[in-house]
C-alpha cells in the first residue's frame, strides 16, 4: 500500500502525505524557511535530501552554518552532502548505526587500533577506506603479533563522528537543544493557527492552509519586530491606495 508511514511522535500509522521542514534554528521566532509536502511512505532522510537541495537552488546566497538534525537523519548521503557544502553537521547518532566494536579516532580522524596506536591505510573496498593494524607495516624481531582486525569505514565516517564540535560535551548540547525550534514551529501552526481542527484533507488544499499558517508565522514576527500595531501596519500599506478604492465624499476636491 502507497502513502502509509510510520509516526514515531504519535505512535501511530499515518496515511496520505506530511509536511517537511527546515525552520531558522537559534532565530527569536523559529521561522520556517522552506515547506514541502511529502508522501507519508517517505522517510526522513531523503525527504531532507530533496528538501535541502532545493533550499540551496532557490536561496543560493543563504549562508548556513550549522544543521541541527534528529538521529533519524544519521545517513551517510547527509554528512556527505553537509561535508561538502562545509556546514557543520550537529546530527544525534542512531544507536542501530553503530560499529559492534567501540570505535575511537584520532584528531585527524584516523582510527586507533586495539592496541592503542593509529591504523595504517590499506587500499579500499566498495568505496570504503581499508585501515589495518600498524604492525603489519612494522614487524621486527620479538615484537607482538598484529591484530587480525581489518576496519572498513566510508569516506564520511570521521565526519559523521567529529563534525567540527565534540559529541557529549555541553557545547554540542546547548547547539543541539536550538532543534527543538522546528518542533515549536509545528506546534504553532498546528495548535494555535488551526491545521488540527481543518477538516480539509486533499494534498492542494491542506498545503495551501499550512502555507498561509507559514506566512501567518513570518508576518506575527515581523509585527513583533518592527514594534508597529497591526493596524498601522494596514492603514500604512493601504495608504496611497485608499483614494482609489474608497468614493471621495460630496464637495471634496479629488
Amino acid at each position: 500500500m502507497r502513502n502509509v508511514g510510520w509516526d514515531s511522535s504519535r505512535n501511530a500509522f499515518i496515511f496520505g502525505h506530511r509536511f517537511y521542514e527546515l525552520t531558522a534554528a537559534g532565530a527569536p521566532h523559529d521561522l520556517p524557511l522552506y515547506l514541502r509536502a511529502v508522501g507519508a511512505d517517505r522517510h526522513d532522510a531523503p525527504s531532507w535530501l530533496l528538501c535541502w537541495h532545493d533550499f540551496r537552488r532557490y536561496y543560493p546566497d543563504a549562508d548556513v552554518f550549522r544543521v541541527l538534525l534528529d538521529s533519524a537523519h544519521d545517513a551517510g548521503a547527509i554528512f556527505d552532502d553537509l561535508e561538502r557544502a562545509s556546514v557543520q553537521a550537529i546530527i544525534d547518532l542512531n544507536p542501530a548505526h553503530h560499529h559492534k566494536h567501540p570505535l575511537h579516532l584520532t584528531d585527524d580522524g584516523i582510527p586507533l587500533c586495539a592496541c592503542g596506536q593509529p591504523m595504517a591505510p590499506d587500499g579500499s573496498s566498495r568505496g570504503r577506506l581499508k585501515f589495518v593494524c600498524p604492525r603489519h607495516r612494522k614487524r621486527a624481531a620479538g615484537d607482538q603479533p598484529p591484530c587480525p582486525h581489518a576496519l572498513y569505514l566510508a569516506g564520511t565516517e570521521s565526519f559523521r563522528l567529529h563534525p567540527g564540535l565534540a559529541r557529549g560535551t555541553q557545547a554540542w548540547r546547548l547547539a543541539y537543544n536550538g532543534r527543538t525550534g522546528t518542533e515549536r514551529s509545528h506546534t504553532r501552526k498546528r495548535n494555535d493557527l488551526g491545521q488540527v481542527p481543518c477538516r480539509r484533507r486533499s494534498r492542494p488544499t491542506r498545503t495551501a492552509h499550512y502555507f498561509l499558517a507559514a506566512y501567518v508565522q513570518h508576518f506575527a514576527a515581523w509585527t513583533a519586530h518592527s514594534g508597529l500595531r497591526i493596524e498601522a501596519i494596514f492603514r500604512a500599506a493601504l495608504q496611497p491606495h485608499l483614494s482609489t478604492l474608497l468614493p471621495l465624499p460630496r464637495g471634496a476636491a479629488a
